[in-house]
């Protein structure tokens, strides 16, 4: 899996998540582990930070994360060169 893109989605899910404080009460993981278990979803607080700090997670969970947020478009960046020369040809 690209590095690049891990980055990516971590920086995307923790700015939506920072779009939703509200003036001087910042909106916490304890508060989207709060909404995402209202969903139905099985998560602690820790475990939910644990996984958006090491960009462990599928697209179908950042796509509830994000959706759950409001945030219903998103821009994927193109892989940088040196990324794409990462990645091993047939």
């Amino acid at each position: 899996m690209s590095a690049f893109y891990e980055r990516e989605a971590r920086r995307l899910i923790r700015d939506v998540k920072n779009k939703q404080a509200k003036p001087g009460k910042p909106f916490a993981y304890e508060d989207l582990a709060d909404l995402l278990r209202r969903q139905g979803m099985k998560i602690s607080r820790q475990s939910l930070t644990n996984k958006i700090t090491r960009g462990t997670f599928s697209l179908a969970f950042a796509m509830e994360v994000l959706a759950l947020l409001g945030e219903n478009r998103i821009d994927i960046p193109p892989l940088p060169a040196a990324e794409k020369a990462k990645i091993p040809r047939r």
